[in-house]
């Protein structure tokens, strides 16, 4: 089970709904200082042609992301390229995986994939929220980021998550 507690994902996400422009961007400045490369990873999707408006539904993602861990008392450790590399390439993996399938049995190994992670709250809120804006629906190489970033986000986060179960569980005995 992950360590994104129900109640802390459902008060950030009320309050990153609630949050205006100014304290989105005075967050987001945080996020970046704790998390540089999964900052930068959303703002380059910009530059895979994706909308302004496109890019903001995973900026949205990671801010929710990002107050979940906070609201949790969850202090991860920055994620490396490695991380994010390894975290990614699992994911293509899965993508090429499932390509193949037929749209019924595509949405059934999603689901699966979604189960399987360990911030499962977590991944199903963001698959959620990429399907709801349409994200999914999109057949442009540049839409194809949008998802692998969200995506990556909660992998990410789920993987330091588990590392620092393990550190626990050592820690404890």
């Amino acid at each position: 089970m992950g360590k994104i507690r129900s109640a802390a994902l459902t008060e950030a996400i009320k309050k990153a709904d609630s949050m205006t422009l100014i304290e989105s961007e005075k967050y987001l400045d945080e996020i970046n200082c704790k998390q540089p490369l999964l900052m930068k990873s959303v703002i380059d999707l910009h530059y895979e042609g994706n909308s302004l408006e496109q890019v903001d539904v995973i900026v949205g993602l990671l801010i929710v992301t990002s107050l979940a861990l906070e609201y949790s008392d969850i202090i991860i450790e920055e994620v490396s390229m490695t991380d994010y590399e390894i975290q990614m390439n699992s994911y293509v993996n899965h993508l090429k995986r499932i390509d193949v399938l037929k749209s019924k049995k595509k949405k059934v190994e999603i689901q699966k994939y979604i189960k399987s992670n360990p911030e499962k709250l977590l991944m199903a809120y963001v698959y959620g929220k990429i399907n709801e804006a349409g994200l999914t629906k999109l057949n442009t190489e540049g839409a194809k980021y949008l998802v692998m970033a969200g995506v990556n986000i909660v992998n990410c986060v789920a993987a330091k998550t588990e590392k620092l179960d393990k550190y626990e569980s050592e820690v404890s005995h």
